[in-house]
C-alpha cells in the first residue's frame, strides 16, 4: 500500500484491525499522543484510547512544582494505562548504528527522540586532516 493510502485509511478512514504505532512512551510529555483530544479524526491516537481522569492527572503531572506529588501523580496515571492497557506492545525495535569516527555531527538518538539529526546527512561533515 502507498504511503498516502495507508495514512488515508489510518488517521482518516479509521479503517484497520491492527495498526504499527512507534514508540511507545519514553518520556512523560508523550502522554499527549493517547489525549481524547488526539483521537483521529482530530490527531494520531490510533489506539482511540481516551481518559479524561488520565488527561487531567498528565497535565497535573507537567505542571506540578513538587516533585514528590509528581511522581506520584505517574504512578497513578501508570496504573490507570496500565490496568486499561493503554497499548499492547507486540515487539521493540532495536536501533542499532556505527559512524566512522571521522564523521562528525551524527547524533545517535533513541527511537523516541521528535528530532533526529542523523536523518539530515547534509549537516555532517568530516573531521579536518590534522
Amino acid at each position: 500500500m502507498e504511503e498516502a493510502n495507508w495514512l488515508q485509511s489510518i488517521f482518516a478512514n479509521l479503517d484497520y484491525d491492527l495498526a504499527y504505532g512507534c514508540c511507545g512512551i519514553a518520556l512523560p510529555y508523550n502522554y499527549a499522543n493517547y489525549s481524547c483530544a488526539n483521537v483521529p479524526l482530530d490527531g494520531v491516537n490510533t489506539a482511540a484510547y481516551c481518559n479524561t481522569e488520565v488527561d487531567k492527572m498528565v497535565s497535573d503531572a507537567m505542571t506540578q512544582a513538587n516533585p514528590a506529588k509528581r511522581q506520584e501523580l505517574w504512578y497513578q496515571i501508570g496504573a490507570v494505562t496500565n490496568d486499561e492497557m493503554l497499548e499492547l506492545r507486540l515487539f521493540q525495535l532495536d536501533s542499532v548504528q556505527a559512524v566512522n569516527r571521522n564523521v562528525c555531527n551524527f547524533q545517535f538518538r533513541q527511537w523516541s527522540d521528535s528530532v533526529w539529526p542523523e536523518r539530515n546527512p547534509e549537516t555532517w561533515f568530516l573531521r579536518p586532516a590534522s
